[in-house]
């Protein structure tokens, strides 16, 4: 077993290609998320760390917790739609959203063990932090 510390990073795209080698040296499971209309990009750091390591942190993505088929189906249905009218405006609204989501979360590194941290998406998780 092994914990993770999870620190989302928001920076200016302005030269990010230059620090990509410098970023995977840095973390071991890390990723990288443009958001070019916005000129911005959001670095996930993200590493092991000892079990021992203080943190009780969870991913707490909603996307992973079971969700009304209603609303499931109306968010598909807008993606499709936005998609389908090449609504840039909208498309760009709905990744405004999830950048402004990181921006209001100010609790990293989030450490927590391995199997509460794991996600496919950790952009779009809300992590939460217990220090105890």
């Amino acid at each position: 077993m092994f914990k993770r510390s999870i620190t989302n990073r928001l920076e200016r795209d302005e030269g990010f290609e230059h620090m990509i080698s410098a970023f995977e040296s840095a973390t071991e499971y890390g990723d990288i998320t443009w958001y070019p209309s916005q000129r911005r990009v959001v670095f996930r750091h993200d590493i092991k760390v000892p079990i021992t390591t203080k943190g009780k942190g969870q991913n707490d993505f909603t996307g992973f917790r079971p969700q009304p088929r209603l609303l499931i189906e109306s968010l598909r249905t807008s993606e499709e739609l936005l998609e389908a009218t090449d609504n840039a405006g909208g498309k760009c609204l709905l990744s405004k959203e999830q950048v402004m989501n990181l921006l209001e979360f100010s609790g990293y590194p989030v450490i927590g063990n391995q199997s509460d941290m794991q996600t496919s998406d950790a952009l779009n998780g809300i992590c939460t932090q217990d220090h105890a």
